[in-house]
Formats: C-alpha cells, structure tokens, sequence
C-alpha cells in the first residue's frame, strides 16, 4: 500500500492514501481481517464453539511491521489505473510463484483480495 500528500497524485489514482497512518491502518485491517476469516474457517471445520472460537478472537492480537511506500508522483499511469480484475491476475501469480518457488518448502497457503473499485 504506498500513500501520497501530492494532490495530482490523488487525482490520478482516487483510491491512494492520503497518509502514512492512513495506508498502515488499510493494511492493518486487510491482514487481521483475513487472519481472523482464516482461523473462523478452520475453527468451524473442527467444530468448535461459538463460545471456544470468540475466546481465541479476545486472545488475539498480530503485530504488523509495514512502512508504505511514498509516492510522489505517478509515472505510469496505465498501471495506476489497471482494473481489480488486473491486479487481482498479479497478486494470483505471485501466490502461485511463492508456492512453486525456492520458499515452497516454507509455504503454506496465501489468500490475496484486492479491494476497492
């Protein structure tokens, strides 16, 4: 996730943040939100109670390490205005490439979403 305060920067790409704290907390929630879809899932699949599954939600707390990148100015804005459907084809990629590559033996799974319009 990068961020910009330029204003021709958020008018070529209107969905930017406008902020350092602004792009952390996106990715902030992005990443519990799939944690916790992830561990609802398994939880139901082991047929744990509700009581069981909202114990272990109060318990959790994840620690994210993430600078966004600062972005000045944009310099290909055809990128900049790729489709979800676009990135959506990248970010599938790169899960396919982690999971065929030299950390495979590392990897166990990844879900990539891409939000937004």
């Amino acid at each position: 996730m990068a961020y910009t305060d330029m204003a021709m920067v958020s008018a070529q790409v209107p969905g930017i943040a406008t902020s350092k704290g602004g792009a952390q907390a996106f990715v902030h929630r992005l990443v519990m939100k799939t944690v916790f879809d992830v561990l609802e899932n398994q939880a139901r699949s082991s047929l744990l109670p509700d009581a069981v599954i909202s114990t272990i939600f109060g318990q959790l707390s994840v620690t994210i390490t993430y600078e966004p990148l600062q972005c000045q100015k944009i310099t290909n804005i055809i990128m900049a205005n790729w489709s979800k459907t676009m990135w959506q084809g990248v970010m599938n990629r790169a899960v396919r490439m982690l999971a065929s590559g030299p950390f495979r033996s590392h990897f166990f799974s990844a879900v990539t979403t891409v939000g937004g319009n």
